[in-house]
């Protein structure tokens, strides 16, 4: 395409283990397929990078995050908020951070634990046969592999669906899940991460350890 510069090509084993991982896979050529025809030199113009910016398509990037096995995001009707959203701790992001830190926290290895952990993982999923990158998912992991429990919690500009006087909408993410009338206590935010956050909730999340006690609800 005229103006943008070709991306290599990934490696064949790096393409191996994203779609045994599960990840979607689509080429340059599918997507443009999706989107109206650009023929025009005009069209391609209008695609190609602005002089000067310098985009580096060569640099490898996959391993540079670490796995997460959730992300949530808080409905605010904001465009704006403080930088790091769980540190009001009154609010339903400093909240979430708080019960889950709490349901999910694990015995410390002490330093000798710690230092070991790092030496052993890399030869660990070299054992596995994986890439350094690449994580399994929920709905394609075995029951021997352990998935991530790390959960990244944000605010979105987006209305809540409540009616109710500060009560918001929580999306959760891989799971494409609306959970309505989330209140910034401790009860409902409480019920939130044990029902729908921790580690052990699927996607259809739990029911409320008594029926007809739990307040949230989900589509």
């Amino acid at each position: 395409m005229a103006g943008i510069p070709d991306r290599p090509a990934p490696p064949a084993a790096l393409v191996d283990a994203l779609r045994t991982a599960g990840v979607p896979l689509e080429s340059l050529a599918d997507a443009c397929r999706a989107c109206d025809a650009c023929d025009d030199e005009r069209d391609l113009e209008d695609l190609a990078y602005p002089k000067g910016f310098d985009v580096d398509l060569d640099s490898q990037m996959l391993g540079e995050l670490k796995p997460l096995g959730r992300q949530i995001l808080v409905s605010s009707g904001k465009s704006d908020w403080i930088r790091e959203v769980t540190d009001d701790t009154d609010s339903i992001p400093g909240l979430v951070k708080l019960a889950y830190d709490e349901v999910t926290a694990k015995p410390s290895a002490g330093l000798l634990g710690k230092i070991g952990g790092k030496l052993f993982k890399g030869k660990e999923e070299e054992e596995k046969g994986g890439l350094p990158g690449v994580h399994p998912s929920k709905a394609v992991a075995g029951a021997d592999v352990a998935v991530s429990s790390r959960l990244s919690i944000l605010s979105s500009s987006f209305v809540s669906h409540s009616h109710a006087h500060h009560h918001e909408s929580v999306i959760v993410l891989p799971d494409y899940k609306v959970v309505h009338d989330v209140e910034p206590t401790r009860p409902a935010v409480g019920e939130l991460v044990e029902r729908y956050l921790r580690p052990e909730a699927g996607r259809v999340g739990l029911e409320a350890p008594e029926k007809g006690m739990g307040t949230l609800r989900s589509w």
